[in-house]
């Protein structure tokens, strides 16, 4: 018996609801329960848990009397443990990370010291100098990058990014992203494209250095602020790779439009303030693109899955400046099976501002 493409799609969609729906929260409010008792037996007091979100990891605040605390339980304990040895590493480095209080590896829990609710992200939107605090987030992002492991090609500690594998990865996923919003996009086409990338892969070698410790998520809100100074958080995906990934996922996925009219401005500037040598400037540059590119193709099929499976569709005008501003460049002319997805998918996306889901696929399967 042969499903056709709608039905796969409506199975998958059934699965993937009754996991968000049913197995997901009874699975959380388990680990949330075992995570306080941990924390009050630790504390030695009864605590008032605040749930708080934007994290892969369970993550709670716990309210003691005239103190508060963070309590965090990582189900993957490979990461939770890389989360650990880094975060003391990084502060024995003199770089500002939280405080790990205490920590359970056997069982996933860490207990750290409570740094707020503020970060640059809100701080953009509040203050008017917004060139003094970008200045800021990249002296941070250099000074962390200078931290690197004592043997930085151990991946031991730290992993080593794999650049093929994160453009499969990326690749695969927009075929089915875009299918309901480009259905005339040929297959082949998306072949060339990932063929492009590893060309333009190899060309930067990213994996070739100059290498340094990337947090890997550095976007703004997980720069927090505390007492004027800025903590770099959620170190669980930390890779050696070359320092133009952080400043790519930055860039690309920056919660506003503030940041990205500043981009030449925040890179002089991280180049001034990090420990690279002059000469290795040029190929930072060169492998910035390389990553812009493909977080770019990222973002825009996790934007395509949100408005396919969402009841009523959404866009954002950054992603469409970014995409506009992408495209504009001179070595977009060397990649043109990418150009081509790429223009495309925003303009499907903008056609998709205001409408259902169910007009996009009455539209496009008419």
């Amino acid at each position: 018996m042969r499903f056709s493409g709608k039905v796969f799609r409506s199975l998958h969609q059934l699965c993937r609801d009754i996991k968000q729906k049913w197995i997901a929260p009874f699975r959380k409010n388990r680990a949330r329960s075992a995570l306080i008792r941990w924390a009050e037996s630790c504390l030695g007091s009864r605590c008032a848990p605040q749930d708080l979100g934007g994290t892969a990891r369970l993550t709670l605040r716990l309210n003691c009397g005239s103190k508060s605390y963070i309590a965090q339980y990582g189900s993957k304990k490979d990461r939770f443990a890389l989360f650990i040895k880094l975060g003391e590493h990084l502060r024995r480095q003199g770089v500002r990370v939280p405080q790990i209080l205490r920590h359970d590896l056997r069982c996933g829990n860490a207990l750290l010291d409570d740094l707020g609710s503020a970060n640059v992200a809100s701080l953009l939107q509040k203050s008017p100098d917004a060139e003094k605090v970008l200045d800021e987030v990249m002296a941070t992002l250099a000074s962390f990058h200078a931290a690197a492991p004592d043997r930085p090609h151990d991946s031991r500690l730290v992993p080593l990014f794999d650049a093929n594998t994160w453009i499969f990865h990326t690749m695969s996923r927009l075929p089915v992203a875009l299918h309901d919003f480009c259905p005339h996009m040929p297959k082949t086409l998306f072949n060339e494209a990932e063929q492009e990338l590893k060309r333009f892969c190899a060309a930067v070698a990213p994996e070739k250095g100059p290498l340094r410790l990337c947090h890997t998520d550095c976007h703004l809100g997980n720069i927090l602020l505390k007492d004027d100074l800025m903590y770099v958080i959620d170190w669980e995906d930390a890779k050696i790779c070359s320092p133009a990934l952080d400043l790519a996922v930055f860039f690309m996925y920056a919660n506003g439009p503030e940041v990205w009219p500043y981009r030449e401005r925040c890179l002089a500037r991280y180049l001034a303030e990090s420990d690279l040598p002059p000469e290795a400037h040029g190929r930072i540059l060169k492998q910035l693109e390389f990553f812009e590119l493909g977080f770019l193709l990222q973002r825009m099929a996790q934007h395509m899955d949100k408005v396919r499976r969402s009841m009523t569709c959404w866009t954002r005008t950054v992603l469409h400046e970014k995409t506009a501003s992408v495209l504009q460049r001179e070595s977009m002319s060397a990649y043109p099976a990418v150009h081509a997805i790429l223009r495309d998918a925003e303009a499907a996306l903008r056609k998709c501002n205001g409408k259902t889901s169910a007009d996009i696929n009455c539209r496009c399967h008419a």
